[in-house]
């Protein structure tokens, strides 16, 4: 099973602090947010496709770790818990 998060569907907050949490996932040893978006062939990106279970690793540790960033920015944490709220969407027949 294979798994990208759409963060256009994230809130705000992640958005404006995408780069502390990219700097949080490094310092806690998990792939970063931005490496489970979506690459354009167009573009030639190269689309690499993870694992869900080392998205959902990352989000758990994101949202154990992201205390003062959700000082900053309350609405972080709850970015955070509707990515991990996706993983039962993701296992239901219909999603």
């Amino acid at each position: 099973m294979t798994w990208w998060i759409p963060l256009v569907f994230v809130g705000r907050a992640s958005y404006r602090e995408s780069a502390a949490l990219e700097r949080l996932a490094a310092s806690l040893g998990v792939r970063p947010l931005s490496a489970f978006g979506f690459a354009d062939d167009y573009y030639e990106q190269d689309v690499t496709w993870h694992s869900a279970i080392d998205g959902m690793r990352s989000i758990e540790a994101l949202l154990r770790e992201v205390g003062l960033l959700a000082t900053a920015a309350p609405d972080l944490a709850d970015d955070l818990q509707t990515l991990a709220a996706g993983r039962a969407d993701s296992r239901s027949p219909s999603g």
